[in-house]
């Protein structure tokens, strides 16, 4: 392979005329980008479940990347070409016994990639546009595929067969990535799903849900060109392909909400709900594949924590993905982030929402926006009575049934000093018949202090809150314990955040995990 590479990084080697070649590798593939093009040699590899070792098995993939990619990118996808040796030379698509084939697509502008547009502002109408033809593309893709026999591909032991395998691969992830307890209660809540939905998953089957998918359908993989390209599904083994289309959809559903994109990756559910009949029990289903989805890519980032020039970022991009898991194994439920002024209730709730990609609303800043709060004086008094601090909370509380109304979980970061100021959202939660739970925040007073002394320093710091150290002294006095009677997790915020997070999701999943 030394001297092929050597030949096709040089322009001269290629028929199309290329005033440069760009080089790129996976681990199973090589890729020459010329201007244009971009030829891909599939690696002389045994990997288990991909195996290129003979010519003819390059060639055979090779033919089989083209057929399956013509599906969802048919103007990408140009053929199979191959390359033979005449000498010291090596030359595309002569008269000549074979040396090695190749892949042989249209080069897509990296400009128009989904994973690229993502985040910019000036692109968001737009962007719903292309989630809504992507919804009903893949819609339409799924309904044409044809359905796989149970013979060729039993689904509900498939699952239960990477389900194993993921738990023995990640079995010994570091604390710092997630918690053994925090596995071990992930695991007891999958196998229990997959115990009591066996005969869903087998009608679903029965019904022809499991299809030949694309099986690798995430952001990095679609161009929103004209018409829009979904390339690079899995060729080498079909076993990863067939599953049910709520699974091949759910790597792309769950991609855009790690890259906090939950609003596109709703948009993406109902254009497709919209034209295709997704089958029963689909939004139990979404979220079980959606954790699956998490849960391999959690597994493929932990494989590589320990490369020496990219471990950190692997252990980090693990981490996130293992929250994501967590979140799908939660039900609907609203967190209470609460405690005295500065014990750092607002910190932990931001990093609980980074966590589990789940919003959180502020009573620091939702009060400027009460129309009641609006019509009295800036006077720090008025703005504090308890009349107008009521009026917080109940402003709270509607914002609260109206994400809870979508089945969504939200966090609400609040002193909620008083049994009065709990009430409202309390009322909220048992009118959405949702789990509510309230974290409750602590440490030294000393640190407390602290904190505050350096936010009066540095106003960028308070977040919104005016609170001073006096402040806090006054409210010591008055601030009431939380009745027994609702669930309650304290965390002890003078310990690191990254414990504190882990932690939270373990008594989470413990209190109330379900899928």
């Amino acid at each position: 392979m030394g001297e092929l590479h050597k030949a096709l990084i040089r322009c001269a080697t290629y028929p199309d005329k290329t005033s440069r070649v760009d080089y790129r590798e996976t681990h199973i593939s090589r890729l020459y980008l010329t201007d244009n093009l971009v030829y891909k040699i599939k690696k002389k590899v045994d990997l288990g479940f991909c195996n290129f070792n003979s010519l003819d098995r390059r060639r055979f993939y090779c033919e089989e990347e083209v057929r399956l990619n013509r599906r969802l990118a048919p103007d990408c996808y140009l053929g199979v070409s191959t390359i033979v040796r005449q000498g010291n030379q090596f030359l595309i698509d002569q008269p000549g016994e074979a040396y090695e084939y190749a892949v042989r697509m249209r080069r897509l502008p990296q400009e128009r990639m989904l994973v690229n547009q993502l985040c910019d502002p000036e692109l968001a109408e737009k962007l719903f546009a292309n989630m809504t033809s992507i919804g009903q593309l893949l819609a339409r893709f799924h309904a044409k595929a044809p359905p796989v026999a149970k013979e060729i591909h039993n689904d509900q032991r498939s699952l239960l067969y990477y389900w194993h395998q993921n738990f023995d691969q990640t079995r010994h992830c570091p604390d710092s990535i997630i918690r053994p307890a925090t596995l071990k209660r992930l695991e007891q809540i999958i196998m229990r799903y997959l115990h009591e939905n066996y005969q869903l998953l087998e009608t679903r089957q029965d019904l022809g849900y499991v299809r030949d998918g694309h099986g690798d359908l995430h952001c990095e993989h679609i161009c929103l060109s004209e018409p829009i390209q979904i390339f690079d599904c899995i060729e080498f083994n079909p076993d990863l392909r067939y599953g049910d289309i709520l699974n091949d959809l759910a790597f792309l559903y769950m991609d855009l909400e790690l890259r906090q994109r939950t609003d596109l990756a709703e948009c993406l559910w109902q254009s497709y709900i919209q034209k295709i009949n997704p089958g029963p029990a689909a939004q139990s289903l979404l979220r079980f594949y959606c954790l699956y989805r998490a849960w391999v890519r959690a597994k493929v980032h932990f494989f590589q924590i320990h490369k020496p020039e990219a471990g950190i970022e692997h252990r980090w991009q693990a981490r996130k993905y293992f929250h994501l898991a967590s979140r799908y194994a939660l039900p609907p439920t609203l967190l209470l982030c609460y405690g005295m002024i500065g014990s750092g209730k607002s910190t932990l709730a931001r990093d609980l929402s980074l966590a589990l990609h789940v919003p959180v609303i502020s009573s620091d800043l939702i009060r400027p926006k009460t129309k009641k709060l609006s019509k009295v004086s800036e006077d720090k008094t008025n703005r504090y009575s308890t009349e107008n601090r009521l009026a917080v909370y109940r402003m709270l509380a509607k914002q609260a049934e109206t994400r809870l109304a979508q089945g969504r979980s939200l966090i609400v970061d609040a002193t909620f000093e008083t049994q009065q100021m709990r009430k409202p959202l309390l009322d909220a939660a048992k009118h959405m018949a949702v789990p509510c739970y309230f974290i409750e925040t602590s440490c030294s007073p000393a640190l407390i202090h602290k904190r505050l002394r350096e936010r009066q320093a540095d106003p960028q710091q308070a977040s919104g809150s005016e609170a001073r150290v006096e402040d806090f002294e006054r409210q010591r006095p008055r601030f009431e314990p939380l009745s027994t009677e609702h669930p309650r997790i304290g965390v002890d915020t003078g310990q690191p955040r990254e414990y504190n997070v882990d932690f939270l999701l373990e008594k989470l999943l413990d209190a109330c995990g379900t899928l």
